[in-house]
């Protein structure tokens, strides 16, 4: 894996919300949606993305093992 640096953009799939747009309300499969690296732990334990919902911002953590799989 290439080393990450804040502000990098990854396609990375999240947990804690559902990509909803859609018309009906439903939730589809969660898939790869694009996120700014917004912090990096000092020892590279996780990163923190930020992903652009709606007029809003959602932010997430990722652990490096979550990112490869």
């Amino acid at each position: 894996m290439k080393k990450i640096h804040i502000g990098d953009e990854l396609q990375l799939v999240p947990k804690t919300f559902y990509n909803t747009d859609c018309t009906d309300g439903n939730h589809y499969p969660k898939k790869p949606l694009t996120g700014k690296v917004v912090y990096i732990h000092p020892k590279g334990r996780f990163i923190t993305a930020e992903f652009k919902v709606g007029t809003g911002a959602v932010r997430e953590s990722f652990t490096l093992f979550e990112m490869e799989g």
